[in-house]
């Protein structure tokens, strides 16, 4: 572990789980890290359950990041990290671990992260945006300006990204090319060869053909989502 941090370019982000528990093992994971010399401005630290309110200040001040899952401590350990102070710093990114213990998507863990009250309302966006493309060195995406890639989705008008769902979005654009969104937008940016007609959560939904032709070929699986003419298989 040691080796591994010392070895990793200061540049770039270094990840690691610790304090993924209440145990007195994982309330001894930051001090071990620190002994290390591993608590530095490029660690991001994956869960932090057990960090102490004082282990999260020397956090803050190595300029380190923690990458938090309120879903997945919730169901795991009935609590999760306490990430007031972090979060004030910018110090926090959300992530959705595992589906087996976390949720469905990172729309689902905006809206858990939003229900803690540990993040202002009008900071919780920022957590998968600017903040988080901060804390993971990403300088190419993370707010809608020229010159950024054009990764992006398009809510209905006044919706709060923590309470959409995945049903809601009504575009969904990566690298500039339209993926997934509502006929309306979808008629505007791809030619009707392009499109596949699904239905995500009873909502009609165009699919690109490219992305619709990979599911398929793969015979990927998701609950929820299906052919639109299709009532017994999903996509």
């Amino acid at each position: 572990m040691q080796r591994s941090h010392h070895e990793t370019p200061a540049k770039w982000p270094w990840f690691i789980h610790a304090g993924e528990g209440v145990d007195a093992a994982a309330a001894r994971e930051f001090g071990r890290l620190e002994s290390l010399d591993c608590v530095t401005a490029n660690v991001r630290f994956i869960h932090g359950v057990a960090f102490t309110g004082a282990e999260c200040e020397r956090l803050a001040q190595a300029h380190a990041g923690l990458i938090w899952c309120p879903a997945s401590n919730l169901y795991l350990f009935g609590r999760t990290a306490d990430v007031r102070l972090l979060a004030a710093r910018g110090c926090v990114a959300l992530g959705s671990d595992s589906r087996l213990s976390g949720s469905r998507d990172l729309l689902d863990e905006l809206h858990e992260a939003h229900a803690t009250d540990m993040v202002p309302a009008e900071q919780v966006e920022s957590l998968v945006t600017h903040a988080s493309a901060r804390l993971l060195r990403l300088t190419d995406r993370g707010a809608l300006r020229e010159g950024m890639l054009a990764d992006l989705i398009i809510l209905p008008r006044e919706m709060p990204l923590w309470e959409a769902r995945r049903a809601d979005l009504r575009c969904v654009m990566l690298g500039g090319k339209l993926l997934c969104g509502e006929a309306p937008i979808a008629a505007q940016l791809l030619h009707p060869e392009h499109c596949a007609q699904i239905v995500v959560d009873g909502r009609d939904k165009v699919l690109r053909r490219e992305v619709a032709d990979q599911l398929q070929r793969h015979a990927a699986d998701e609950c929820g989502v299906r052919w639109a003419h299709e009532t017994g298989r999903a996509a």
